[in-house]
């Protein structure tokens, strides 16, 4: 096994642990190191010249490591870390939708459900915001939210791709799946209250959703 996954998957325990025990001296060195180890890891796997879609979506884990940061260090540092963030979203929805964007009844049924849902996290975030008096433009959230359901759409319609194998699809919705929940439990604890285990909750689901869709990714357009 490639030395890279391994420190990294060493780095994503460290992290969890250093939320639990909420050390943030640990913090600051494990959070950026998962993702400087599975970008180096993800770019080893990768054949020379790479396709275009692995290209984009180490791209996109790179636009993460740079929202991870900001993110972690003090003061109100959000907006930049979700600027980061929708650039690695638009990133992973180019690579997930190159081969072409999956039109049928059921990815159609899907997109509903998911603008549905959207739209109920984003009248929630709203109602706590002016409960909390917690002062934050509501647009970048709303511009945030459609291209996370969009990536978490395209993710899972993989799974109705007929030639592609089912641990890949298979990996890339769970990654999806996943990351939407992720970035929905950090918008609400930050905006509505702060969930049990919450701030834990956010960032096993968020390495998670990373590893599976780098996987799914590599077994597509690396192999």
């Amino acid at each position: 096994m490639n030395i890279a996954i391994i420190l990294c998957l060493t780095f994503i325990l460290l992290d969890w642990i250093s939320i639990a025990k909420h050390n943030q001296r640990l913090q600051y060195l494990a959070k950026p190191a998962t993702l400087i180890f599975l970008i180096i890891w993800f770019a080893s796997r990768l054949h020379y010249p790479p396709t275009v879609p692995a290209l984009l979506f180490l791209i996109g884990l790179i636009f993460s490591l740079i929202g991870d940061v900001f993110l972690m260090l003090p003061g109100n540092r959000f907006l930049f870390g979700l600027g980061a963030f929708l650039f690695a979203q638009i990133a992973y929805c180019a690579a997930l939708s190159w081969t072409g964007v999956i039109i049928t009844p059921t990815s159609l049924a899907l997109a509903a459900a998911l603008a549905l849902l959207g739209a109920f996290m984003l009248s929630r975030l709203r109602t706590g915001m002016l409960a909390n008096e917690k002062h934050f433009p509501i647009a970048p959230l709303i511009g945030y939210s459609l291209i996370l359901s969009l990536m978490a759409w395209s993710a899972i319609t993989t799974l109705l791709r007929p030639t592609w194998p089912i641990e890949a699809s298979g990996s890339l919705a769970l990654g999806g799946l996943l990351f939407y929940l992720s970035d929905s439990l950090l918008a609400w604890n930050r905006f509505v209250r702060e969930l049990p285990a919450g701030h834990l909750l956010v960032h096993i689901t968020y390495h998670t959703a990373q590893l599976a869709l780098s996987f799914g990714i590599l077994i597509i357009f690396a192999a």
